[in-house]
């Protein structure tokens, strides 16, 4: 026997696969269009918005050599490959023995920051499609890989300097080599897996949660020879040796914090404080569903709301798309939710491609198994560490169950009999079903009309005890009746379904006692080391890929090609539009053309800059971003010493900003008597740009009356005056306004 066949299932070599038919060649093309609009997507005006505060910590960690990058981990929580490639790439590709292959380096300007998660963002969409290939039809992978490549959210980070673009397009790809190892057993398959986790692990430990997930995926399997037990195991230990050597030997990050579980596995120094770990900004989490819906809101829209009247009353300023938004997410979740129908038209549509497909395209996961493994991958990080980890007092998976009943009422009992007698009902009278299924249909397309244009006078009928009763036994028993064509087949889903929801309820239920045990023990050996949330809504969003492949295949289960072809188009059409705003629209103080024009002014140029902006420079949140744009403008290349003074918040300006006002005239207020003095003593000037900023609102500066004018006097012109709106990129409020003149010295009259 060969080492292939230690491996393979199949001791024989398998036959050439057979060229795919023409019409597969279509799906092929569309892959490749979705990916150069990916591309588009993640590159088109890459330096803009301006970097935000992460990314300038990015640029201070990056900005000196190797020894000094490691330096600023040292303490911090994050894996170091993101870092390093950053740096390299900054050092001017350095090939060893003093070789460059740019010698003098690369300057650190956004685009080249930005490079590596733009083009991760864009290799997503093929990767997404690999991914949903190992579970479901063509059809469905390719709404999926559309589905991310318009994704909203996805895209802000695929423009974002810090590392979650690469983490979630490798942690996909981890996944899906996974799934094809277990499909297919095949070693170059499980080699993909490795170097795929690996790296993954290298950009964010937090893709380790995902090794027990494809432990479970393996089990579910139920195929183990002996030689597959071992290969799963010795790929898991290779995927964790090297976050768990770097965080044992060199990272220093879990014992100055306290760590996840401060006293447990790891002993912390004696004056450990959270403050210490970089995550003490973050909130406390409430024990409230509207916290993962929320972060189901962002994922699916790219927009931060966790309610509908998030929607209803939006900033001022989108008042009037208010009707809009509130119809586009009404109608996304009711369409998702009429996909989880099972639709009787399924069973005709899978029972022909079975006749009539290649075998190729049948080659899928079954229902209950692909179910199991979305779910897994959602709900296990959701609830098994970021919930249990964050929330004060959590509550057990049993609450979950408790709310259904508080929904049925004291009659529950009359409930499930009353379930049970109309399923055996139609079972005798199968015609009967659809009298009953159409009136409900009805009634849940009529309660998303009503809801998308915000009347919600349906939920008091609804609320009735009359009503919820009836609910509570037609929708059981209706899906029950449309889940198989005979009663064993109903039978064996239900069952099917039923050990699927046990398990991952059961997955959270020991997840809760394990958080339990933990939280009690490091509070009696660490009582001045409180736990604290680590809730943060893109941390979470290791689960983005998996909630869009959910709603792939939600949308490739709606009845007709028409409804399915609408609600791809539904979906990207908002996603798209939130998406290029942020390329157009000013979603960071405008700091890189502040300090841009800063810098123009030399004791010889012939222009000037005078700005007004301590409501940011004398703001520990923008100095970081002060000091970035500072340095770009002025191409400086600090050290991380020289970048901020300290590793530790608030941020504290380093040597570098006293070496850029060094390097220009620096103005840093306006009054009239520094203009006017300034402009006869320097005849040879004859521009002038001012900065100004306040709140939205605030800005009450005339031309007649203020300082800039009365300063020049009247030998000045205005020809530029340009309002700059800034918005918050998640919810689209306006945070400030700034003001740029440009004045040109009038030339006297012969």
């Amino acid at each position: 026997m060969t080492d292939t066949n230690l491996i393979s299932a199949n001791p024989q070599p398998s036959p050439p696969a057979p060229p795919l038919p023409k019409k597969h060649h279509g799906y092929l093309w569309a892959l490749l269009a979705l990916t150069a609009l990916s591309a588009f997507l993640c590159f088109n005006r890459l330096s803009q918005p301006p970097l935000l505060i992460d990314e300038c910590f990015t640029y201070w960690r990056v900005c000196g050599n190797l020894d000094q990058l490691l330096d600023t981990l040292r303490n911090d929580a994050f894996m170091p490959l993101h870092y390093e490639i950053l740096n390299w790439i900054g050092q001017g590709f350095p090939l060893g023995f003093g070789l460059h292959l740019i010698p003098g380096g690369i300057s650190l300007t956004p685009a080249a920051l930005r490079f590596i998660p733009a083009l991760c963002g864009t290799l997503m969409t093929p990767v997404m499609y690999f991914l949903a290939r190992q579970l479901f039809n063509r059809r469905t992978a390719l709404i999926a890989a559309a589905l991310i490549t318009c994704s909203a959210y996805s895209l802000f980070f695929s423009r974002n300097a810090k590392m979650y673009a690469p983490t979630w397009t490798f942690e996909t790809l981890t996944i899906a080599c996974f799934c094809w190892w277990i499909r297919t057993w095949r070693r170059d398959a499980w080699l993909c897996w490795i170097a795929a986790g690996v790296a993954a692990a290298g950009f964010h430990v937090m893709t380790l949660l995902m090794l027990p997930i494809t432990l479970l995926y393996f089990l579910s399997m139920g195929r183990f020879s002996r030689w597959r037990i071992p290969m799963l195991l010795l790929g898991m230990a290779i995927i964790a040796a090297g976050p768990a050597v770097y965080y044992g030997v060199f990272n220093r990050w879990t014992q100055n914090s306290g760590g996840l579980v401060p006293g447990v596995g790891v002993e912390p120094v004696p004056d450990a404080n959270w403050q210490a770990s970089g995550l003490d900004w973050i909130p406390p989490t409430d024990d409230s569903i509207r916290v993962p819906f929320e972060a189901l809101n962002n994922y699916l829209s790219g927009y931060q709301w966790s309610d509908l009247s998030d929607l209803t009353e939006p900033p001022q300023h989108l008042q009037k798309y208010a009707s809009a938004m509130l119809a586009l997410a009404v109608v996304t979740y009711g369409l998702l939710i009429l996909g989880a129908l099972p639709w009787p038209h399924l069973r005709r549509i899978r029972a022909a491609a079975r006749l009539s497909s290649p075998k190729s395209e049948t080659e899928l996961q079954p229902w209950w198994r692909s179910l199991l493994w979305l779910s897994l991958w959602i709900v296990l990080p959701v609830y098994c560490f970021f919930y249990c980890r964050s929330v004060d007092n959590f509550s057990p998976p049993t609450v979950w169950l408790s709310s259904v009943f508080v929904f049925v009422g004291p009659h529950w009992l009359i409930a499930l009999l009353g379930t049970v007698a109309v399923a055996a009902l139609l079972n005798h009278w199968p015609r009967l079903a659809r009298f009953f299924a159409i009136p409900l249909l009805l009634l849940a397309v009529d309660a998303i009309a009503q809801t998308s244009g915000n009347h919600l006078d349906w939920l008091n009928d609804a609320a009735f005890p009359a009503s919820r009763l009836a609910l509570a036994i037609l929708i059981p028993a209706l899906l029950f009746h449309y889940a198989g064509i005979t009663f064993r087949d109903r039978l064996r889903q239900l069952l099917r379904l039923t050990i699927v929801m046990a398990l991952i309820l059961a997955l959270c239920e020991g997840a809760y006692f394990f958080w339990g045990y933990l939280h009690a023990r490091s509070i009696r050996k660490h009582p001045e080391l409180p736990w604290q949330s680590l809730w943060v809504i893109r941390y979470v969003a290791m689960v983005l890929p998996a909630v869009w492949l959910a709603a792939a295949a939600l949308i490739s289960r709606l009845p007709t090609r028409a409804l399915q072809i609408a609600a791809v188009l539904t979906i990207c059409s908002y996603n798209l539009a939130n998406g290029l705003a942020r390329q157009y629209e000013q979603t960071e103080v405008p700091l890189d053309r502040a300090m841009a024009d800063v810098f123009q002014s030399q004791p010889n140029s012939d222009a000037r800059t005078y700005f007004d902006l301590r409501f940011l420079t004398n703001n520990a949140f923008y100095q970081p971003l002060a000091t970035y744009n500072a340095c770009i403008a002025a191409g400086l290349r600090p050290t991380p010493a020289e970048f901020r003074n300290g590793k530790t918040w608030p941020f504290q300006w380093g040597r570098v900003a006293a070496e850029f006002k060094n390097r220009c005239i620096y103005n840093p207020t306006i009054s009239a008597a520094q203009l006017h003095d300034d402009m006869a003593a320097n005849p040879q000037v004859t521009r002038v740009i001012t900065w100004q900023v306040s709140l939205p609102g605030n800005m009450s500066i005339s031309w007649l009356g203020d300082p800039v004018t009365r300063g020049l006097g009247p030998g000045w012109t205005p020809i530029a005056d340009d309002q700059i709106i800034v918005y918050y990129y998640w919810n689209w409020s306006q945070e400030w306004l700034f003001r740029r003149r440009e004045f040109h010295r009038t030339p006297p009259a012969h």
